[in-house]
């Protein structure tokens, strides 16, 4: 598969000895038809797709510190709303009302999204209960505090998880603005490219020089961008079986 830096260098090589070196201008003009002014709008398109590229490059940048700060989030969420589960499994009967009041007894999403949305919801309503309802769970340090600080760290996972929504989008944007020049200069660059090695194959280094030798260069494949898994863990209900990831 030939890579971006790889496809642009070899285009860059090809235009450029094209217009050039006399011998091989000489030679398309003469057995291909192609003059300077071919090949120039190849030339215009280049410098383009290179600042198009270093800007897919720079914002993939904060989608992957986005991603990272997001995933130290939601092991930390998983890591309390599994830890609060199983202390109400381990010192309260399966059918007390808190587990319906917390809202564990909804199956936890699998999806990051709805995830977070779950812990908050829990630890909002854990807020909300009353000293002799939240008695048994702060003897197991699980008191008003703790439910308060749970539910600032599940909403600061929240703005995590849409802050990397954010930059996935612009990286989205910047990279299929890029791979639209690339296809707009593919359409030049291949049969120009089909014509030169046709037309210089007896011109010793000629192919050589254009990076042409071993064949055309495939253009870049465009990134495939799939649906938003975004797993969480694995769903279980609070008062049932399952663990909670």
């Amino acid at each position: 598969m030939t890579t971006v830096p790889q496809y642009l260098a070899a285009v860059d090589d090809s235009t450029k000895w094209a217009t050039e070196d006399p011998v091989i201008a000489a030679a398309l003009l003469d057995r291909a038809g192609i003059a300077a002014a071919d090949i120039e709008p190849m030339r215009l398109l280049l410098p383009k797709i290179q600042t198009a590229w270093a800007g897919a490059q720079a914002a993939g940048g904060p989608k992957v510190q986005a991603t990272q700060s997001l995933q130290v989030s939601l092991e930390d969420m998983k890591a309390e709303v599994s830890d609060l589960r199983q202390t109400m499994k381990n010192n309260l009967p399966a059918n007390d009302p808190l587990f319906t009041q917390l809202g564990l007894t909804d199956k936890q999403p699998a999806g990051q999204d709805g995830f977070l949305a779950y812990a908050v919801r829990a630890f909002m309503n854990g807020q909300e209960l009353t000293q002799q309802q939240i008695a048994p769970l702060a003897r197991r340090k699980w008191d008003k505090a703790r439910f308060e600080a749970a539910l600032a760290k599940a909403q600061a996972a929240q703005a995590s998880n849409d802050a990397q929504e954010g930059a996935k989008a612009a990286a989205k944007v910047a990279t299929d603005q890029m791979y639209g020049l690339i296809d707009q200069l593919d359409v030049l660059f291949r049969p120009f490219a089909k014509d030169a090695r046709r037309v210089l194959d007896k011109i010793p280094g000629a192919l050589d020089k254009m990076q042409l030798a071993k064949g055309v260069p495939s253009k870049p494949l465009r990134p495939v961008y799939k649906p938003n898994g975004k797993k969480a863990g694995n769903g279980s209900n609070g008062n049932g079986s399952g663990s909670s990831a």
